[in-house]
């Protein structure tokens, strides 16, 4: 059997990962890189070409191109201007099972029409708003909340990462003014004909970016989107301190503005809309979140912490499901859980299994499917449990108690890292690691006396400078100053 001949775009750990996975089904005949240094050495058996040499070889012979690297938009804008009409890009997938802490990486390729890169026009008063999911997004709140003289006066688009990145970086390619809630790999864009906003998505708990002890200094290739922005959003000066220990920003850059997703929590009708999801009455009924923090870095293959799947909540004791799911009937209690989309099936059939009739689980498809954002109903909450989870930081805003469940506090610190500490002084509310405490303390709180009330307020004092729900309006009005600038 003959194999199809193709080049491979990228002399590196991510090329070789993929040269492994398709060497049996493709005859690998060149690699190519952008490196001079690597340019006219071998790589996996195999001669390294330049762009140039790649795109004659191309013009002349029927052979397909993939590229393999992590800087493929970088690399499909280089050869789009290059006048190559079609590649392909080969996307790594990494999976983890949390149950037996067992990760596996899957290969697809896929073909993508590159002309438009070399088409696409900036439109000089286009703003774009990057969503990455619908749990808390600052960009989602921004997009509902667009005052009547923003839409009026500019092109305003809301833009889903979603899977196709191709067609996700050409929207992007267009919009003069880029607002986003990650790392996005803005940095190959054309430096001086945008403008770009950081506004985040939480307050920073554990270390991220430069203060992550799981990656190595030299791999932490995040932290370059950081010297581009025109504008880094703040929550406080203290903020502001932590996010540019993590990221390297200019410091002259931050403005305290406050997250726009917490004015949800002061102007909607959360109660409503989580009944309406859910299509369930919760009237005269108790409402528990548990919001826990995921674990993996799906970047490194890296695990935080040393949580055990025996229960949902991670404690190491037997966990009685049938005497909870009385507990919570009983007490006229609805439990919501919101998991990372890569621990949503595993509880998902948790719950099932156990018949826990009073939990319900939110998975972050019914969001997007809604059009809702987590934020717009969390203010439906009476209470908050969560480990590590930023969330409580924003939870602080109600006032409401809050539960801890630092299952694996030592391993967690040990391998993620706080920023800051005594764990206790900055997490005001409780710390359970065992079902009878958990239920007690849930009582507790719920009807019983308020023991935290005034830690909250001293640490909410420090997170957040504004206590409004006017941070979308403080955030827009930055905007267009940026535009106009």
């Amino acid at each position: 059997m003959i194999k199809e001949k193709v080049i491979l775009f990228g002399a590196s750990k991510y090329g070789e990962k993929v040269f492994e996975k398709i060497k049996n089904k493709y005859e690998v005949i060149y690699f190519c890189d952008n490196d001079n240094k690597k340019i006219g050495t071998v790589f996996c058996d195999r001669p390294v070409i330049s762009p140039e040499e790649l795109i004659k070889i191309i013009t002349k012979e029927n052979i397909k191109l993939i590229i393999t690297s992590s800087f493929y938009v970088e690399i499909v804008i280089q050869l789009s201007h290059m006048q190559l009409d079609y590649c392909y890009i080969a996307f790594l997938k990494n999976d983890y099972d949390p149950i037996n802490r067992e990760w596996t990486t899957d290969i697809y390729i896929k073909e993508f029409d590159i002309r438009q890169f070399r088409t696409i026009e900036v439109g000089e008063n286009s703003i774009g708003l990057i969503v990455r999911n619908n749990s808390g997004s600052n960009t989602l709140a921004l997009w509902k909340m667009i005052p009547q003289h923003i839409l009026q006066k500019y092109d305003v688009k809301m833009i889903y990462e979603g899977n196709n990145r191709v067609d996700y970086y050409k929207k992007i390619f267009g919009c003069k003014v880029l607002v986003t809630t990650h790392s996005n790999n803005l940095y190959y864009l054309p430096p001086d004909s945008r403008k770009y906003i950081q506004l985040w998505h939480g307050f920073i708990l554990k270390g991220l970016g430069l203060m992550d002890k799981s990656v190595p200094l030299n791999e932490k290739r995040n932290v370059k989107d950081w010297k581009r922005y025109d504008v880094i959003t703040s929550y406080s000066p203290l903020y502001s301190t932590l996010l540019n220990a993590c990221f390297g920003g200019n410091t002259y850059l931050y403005k305290i503005t406050g997250a726009p997703r917490n004015d949800f929590l002061f102007n909607s009708n959360g109660k409503d809309l989580l009944s309406n999801l859910l299509n369930i009455n919760l009237k005269d009924k108790k409402v528990i979140f548990y919001m826990p923090t995921f674990r993996a870095n799906f970047y490194n293959q890296y695990i935080s912490g040393n949580k055990c799947w025996h229960n949902i909540f991670g404690f190491k004791d037997d966990f009685d499901y049938k005497e909870f799911n009385s507990f919570l009937t009983k007490n006229n209690i609805v439990m919501i859980l919101k998991m990372h989309p890569y621990e949503e099936l595993f509880v998902k059939d948790l719950i099932k299994k156990q018949k826990i009739n009073n939990a319900y689980l939110i998975l972050d498809s019914d969001l997007v499917r809604s059009g809702i954002d987590l934020y717009e109903f969390l203010n439906a909450c009476d209470l908050l449990i969560t480990d590590y989870s930023s969330v409580y930081f924003d939870y602080l805003l109600l006032d409401r108690p809050i539960i801890f469940t630092p299952i694996d506090l030592d391993d967690y610190i040990e391998n993620a890292g706080m920023l800051y500490g005594p764990f206790d002084f900055w997490t005001p509310g409780p710390k359970v690691l065992d079902q009878e405490t958990l239920q007690n303390q849930i009582l507790n709180n719920l009807y019983g006396k308020d023991e935290y009330s005034n830690q909250r307020s001293m640490i909410k004092d420090i997170v957040h400078y504004y206590k409004d729900a006017n941070s979308h309006k403080r955030v827009w009005n930055l905007i267009e100053e940026v535009l106009n600038s």
